[in-house]
């Protein structure tokens, strides 16, 4: 695929579809969004073929565009080994969510607005892991809250708006903080070497005291560990979770909550190494603080969605310890975590809608003596179940 644009044409091809799902007409809009999904999900197998994995730490797939050259901001967007795990994870998650979502009885109203939101969250997404160029990340990173928060207010359960709403506020203040600490980077630049730039490479290259580097750590630090979350940033979690549409929650657990997790390791661990070793038995400590502490909370939940919300959080905290340890195994186990996470909660996330489908409800009291006029599906929760405890055989 050389030469090939696989990263804008990823990006392009949901929000086209995004496009079609607007002009046509409604009762064609599952259709016409699980043909773009597919079609983007296709694209990313057909890329595996290409990805050279000897070579994982270097970028592939590389595009440049330039943006605004005065202050070197471009478009610039490329696969390392780790972001390219992302986006197939990515275009996995999202056609399952859009499959699944056709025969979701919850999504009944209001279709068209619906799949766009979808689409146009894939496009985010894929803009999210490919950026090259913090600045850029930073505008697709805040694109992600738009859809979702539609998403859950518009298609999700009784407490939709409060939820929607708290989601928004939580994700969009913390951002803030993330701002600051790129713009501070660029300006530093400018100090260092006469120009701005938001290149992430350029911007390897700035130096700093040991004081400055964990401020800017913990700018960063407290914007991915709402967007993560870790306690005590997690409350807006189980809400969210708790409210959202079946497909909504797939997205959320699977793929935006990793959006933190993959944040860290590039941009905390990647520009700031001294004050990611001052820090480390901090991080470590709060990451075995955030898995105990969710872990307690999950097991006294009696709401199916809210019990695997919390759980998704004690996960996040695995992947936050391995990643603070800054060893090769503690990396490899992180990512590993982020990508099995990603699947099992989508699956756990869709067996309580199916659920609710079912019983309409997410209350366990429901699921008593399930095993009897569902085997087939409760056989199905147990290997989940168990691939999300970590048992051998599991992905988690």
């Amino acid at each position: 695929m050389e030469g090939f644009p696989l990263v804008s044409v990823s990006m392009i091809l949901p929000l086209v579809g995004s496009l079609v799902v607007l002009f046509a007409r409604e009762e064609l809009s599952k259709w016409i969004a699980s043909i773009f999904g597919g079609l983007v999900f296709a694209l990313s197998l057909l890329s595996l073929l290409f990805f050279d994995f000897s070579k994982a730490e270097r970028v592939q797939f590389e595009e440049k565009y330039p943006l605004i050259p005065e202050l070197s901001l471009n478009l610039h967007l490329g696969f390392d080994g780790l972001s390219y795990i992302m986006y197939i994870l990515t275009t996995l998650v999202s056609l399952v969510a859009i499959l699944w979502s056709t025969r979701d009885h919850q999504i009944s109203h209001r279709l068209k607005e619906y799949y766009i939101w979808f689409l146009l969250t894939e496009t985010f997404l894929v803009g999210v892991f490919a950026s090259l160029d913090l600045m850029v990340f930073y505008v697709f990173y805040e694109l992600t809250l738009v859809p979702m928060f539609f998403v859950i207010g518009i298609w999700g359960y009784k407490l939709r708006l409060y939820s929607a709403y708290k989601f928004f506020i939580y994700i969009f203040v913390s951002s803030l903080f993330l701002l600051l600490g790129i713009v501070s980077l660029a300006v530093q630049h400018f100090r260092q070497y006469g120009k701005f730039s938001f290149s992430y490479f350029d911007l390897l290259n700035n130096s700093y005291s040991l004081e400055f580097e964990v401020f800017m750590f913990l700018l960063f630090f407290i914007a991915f560990a709402v967007k993560t979350p870790i306690v005590p940033f997690h409350t807006w979690l189980p809400d969210a979770h708790g409210e959202a549409p079946t497909a909504g929650s797939v997205v959320l657990a699977a793929i935006l909550l990793k959006m933190g997790t993959y944040a860290l390791l590039r941009f905390n661990i990647g520009l700031f190494p001294e004050a990611s070793v001052f820090l480390m038995p901090i991080m470590v400590l709060w990451g075995i603080f955030t898995i105990v502490f969710a872990s307690w909370f999950t097991i006294s939940q009696s709401n199916v969605k809210r019990f695997v919300a919390y759980s998704s959080v004690s996960h996040m905290g695995f992947v936050v310890t391995g990643m603070f340890l800054l060893n090769a195994e503690g990396m490899r186990a992180s990512i590993t975590e982020m990508f099995a996470h990603g699947l099992t909660s989508s699956a756990l996330f869709m067996m309580a809608g199916f659920i609710y489908n079912r019983l309409h409800s997410f209350n366990m009291q429901a699921l008593r003596g399930s095993i009897k006029f569902m085997p087939v599906f409760a056989l199905l929760v147990a290997i989940t179940g168990f691939s999300s405890m970590g048992l051998p055989g599991g992905s988690s």
